[in-house]
């Protein structure tokens, strides 16, 4: 198979299919789009070939009947139109990584009765050797109606803990008969879909395997395994690897978070070619300059993009086009893209919430051009403004402070890198579409400014509460966020933060990176309750690396000078002193000009952390909507 370059997108599980597991055209669109983008191969996302053992998937993206094969088919038909060549990832089940279904009561399968990831004390069920037959044997029906969908590849699903994972790996595969036990027992599995697949496909015909070199948890596969397992599969017959590590039971390395930085996982791909000569996928947070590093470096045979296609489907033609300041840079959180998919949503971004709503949300030039008034430069006011101004109108932006950016100006640990790539992107695209920015201007309802224009748009964030804890306006305790933007200097080396939330954690961080010695207090029990699963797990692993001390349980009491009493639930009382107090205690939306506004009868609509605070991802989106509103 003739790739005409060597970025690929990566098989992205986005519950964008129709409720029967048919192919939608929200899909169609959305794979037009990256296809349009240039990109020389996508992939589906996972493929169930039979939902007989796991009912819970009946609504999953599937090719297990011939109905599936038409939406398919009109799917590759618009991705060879762009020169590019369509993936199908094929997926044996999820096993005991499988979700809960209303009204589905029967126990999850596996390789072995092991318990479920979801729900550690409820076991799975062993698949008998006639059941296992069955899945085998599903595989070539999966592959014949993939030929016929014009699909160009095959991708076996052996990655982050699923069913083929589940039997090659010992932790999971308890059985002793011929599919467990030793190492070639526990690889008959995936060696016989392999071959299911071959005695449809022909020899000639490319099949890739994904799996984890790594699973990155105690007890889970190790490199060296791993690459015995490249060796072996090597040898039954496949034709590359996409490589990657972690599992679900070590979930933050499933889908890397910002703290990750660039390329962690690129070291598998090394590995992995250290043992095969066959093509080598990976994916794991590439930059631009890192994808061309890498492949300059042979470090891999091709990028896999799969979070940046969704920020921008046009990465690599704005590359070639030498537009590197044009590419919307994916900022890591997994808010929009999978944290919402386990809850059954459909997949989007948030940076890009055109993500499989491209005909929805399309840009088109306003009749009637007018003028907009957007007030505040963060990033909410700014998409809106970016918005706006492409679909027509004329638009002015009045920023209070003399830099664009808003809250994301704190953005100065290094593992907020994606952050400032998104302020600066806003900042060129606002430029670039002649967007009249005015620094310095405080604007009021009675502002000459607002007289003329025909939609205001407000976006001026949100305040910083402070705690009330006595004795606190005596010490200088300040807001992490003034620690970082005006008072870094002042920053002792005793620091303690008062909120174990996101935030707060994030400072403590990124100040203890710098050496300093932190405390992190909180009268709650949980660390960072307004943080993701995977983002508190990173937190736990980060403060031990780094020193930071949790005091959780610890409510304050009262200031005395540069102590803080604080007192547990029990009721024990302790000091703490500090060379600076910082805090979080959240953020105060402020509505007074919005509604003097709509009082005077005057056009508004608000966006970002003045509707309700929020994460930048939330910011973006609801600019994106404010200015994409304006007819």
């Amino acid at each position: 198979m003739e790739l005409k370059n060597r970025v690929v997108m990566a098989a992205m599980g986005t519950m964008a299919e129709e409720a029967d597991g048919t192919s939608s055209a929200r899909q169609h669109d959305f794979f037009e789009a990256r296809a349009r983008g240039g990109v020389s191969l996508l992939f589906t996302g996972g493929q169930m070939i039979t939902t007989r053992f796991e009912p819970w998937a009946q609504s999953m993206s599937a090719l297990g009947t011939n109905a599936q094969i038409r939406g398919w088919r009109l799917l590759t038909d618009r991705v060879h139109a762009f020169g590019a060549k369509a993936g199908i990832q094929l997926s044996a089940g999820l096993g005991r990584c499988g979700l809960p279904f209303p009204g589905v009561t029967d126990p999850m399968i596996s390789a072995s009765a092991v318990p479920t990831y979801l729900f550690p004390d409820q076991n799975t069920r062993s698949l008998t050797v006639e059941e296992i037959a069955y899945i085998v044997k599903a595989h070539a029906g999966a592959a014949e109606r993939a030929l016929a969908s014009g699909f160009d590849t095959i991708q076996l699903h052996g990655h982050v803990g699923y069913l083929m994972d589940q039997f090659m790996s010992e932790v999971w595969n308890k059985r002793d008969d011929q599919y467990g036990g030793s190492f070639d027992n526990r690889m008959r599995f995936a060696r016989e879909c392999l071959a299911s697949v071959r005695s449809v496909t022909g020899n000639d015909y490319p099949i890739v395997v994904k799996f984890s070199l790594e699973h990155k948890f105690p007890d889970g596969r190790t490199v060296e395994e791993g690459l015995k397992i490249i060796k072996h599969l090597d040898e039954a017959g496949v034709d590359g690897f996409e490589i990657n590590v972690g599992c679900y039971d070590a979930h933050q390395w499933t889908a890397l978070l910002n703290y990750f930085g660039d390329t962690p996982m690129l070291y598998a791909a090394e590995e992995a070619k250290k043992v095969t000569r066959l093509p080598i996928l990976q994916s794991g947070s590439f930059t631009p300059e890192t994808a061309i590093d890498a492949l300059n470096e042979g470090q891999t045979d091709f990028i896999s993009l799969g979070r940046p296609l969704l920020a921008d489907p046009l990465w690599l033609k704005k590359l070639r086009e030498d537009r590197r300041e044009d590419v919307r840079p994916c900022i890591r959180s997994n808010q929009y893209c999978i944290n919402v998919v386990v809850t059954g949503r459909t997949a989007s971004c948030g940076v890009n919430p055109q993500v499989h709503e491209e005909r929805a949300y399309a840009l088109k030039p306003v009749e009637n051009p007018r003028n907009i008034v957007v007030v505040g430069g963060g990033p909410a006011g700014l998409e809106a403004a970016r918005v706006a101004a492409e679909r027509g109108h004329r638009v002015s932006l009045h920023e209070s402070g003399t830099e664009l950016g808003g809250r994301l100006l704190a953005a100065t640990a290094p593992f907020k890198g994606q952050l400032r790539a998104l302020v600066d992107y806003l900042r060129v695209q606002v430029d670039k579409l002649d967007v009249d920015i005015h620094f310095g201007s405080e604007l009021t309802a009675q502002s000459p400014e607002l007289a003329t224009a025909d939609e205001i748009v407000l976006a001026i964030g949100a305040g910083f509460a402070q705690p009330a804890i006595p004795g606190i306006e005596a010490t200088g305790a300040m807001h992490v966020w003034h620690a970082y933007r005006d008072c870094r200097a002042d920053v002792g080396e005793r620091v303690v933060i008062l909120g174990a939330t996101k935030y707060g954690c994030d400072a403590a961080l990124e100040f203890a990176m710098e050496g300093k010695t932190i405390t992190l207090v909180d009268a709650g029990s949980v660390l960072a309750p307004d943080a993701t699963g995977d983002e508190r797990l990173i937190f736990a692993d980060a403060f031990a690396e780094h020193g930071v001390q949790l005091l959780t349980d610890h409510a304050p009491v009262e200031f005395h000078g540069p102590e803080l009493t604080l007192e547990t639930d029990t009721g024990t009382q302790m000091r703490i002193a500090a060379d600076t107090f910082l805090y979080d205690a959240g953020r105060q939306p402020d509505r007074t000009l919005e509604l003097a506004l709509l009082d005077a009868g005057k056009a508004v609509s608000v966006a970002g952390d003045c509707v309700e605070p929020g994460t930048a991802g939330d910011a973006v989106r609801k600019g994106f909507f404010a200015g994409w509103a304006l007819d």
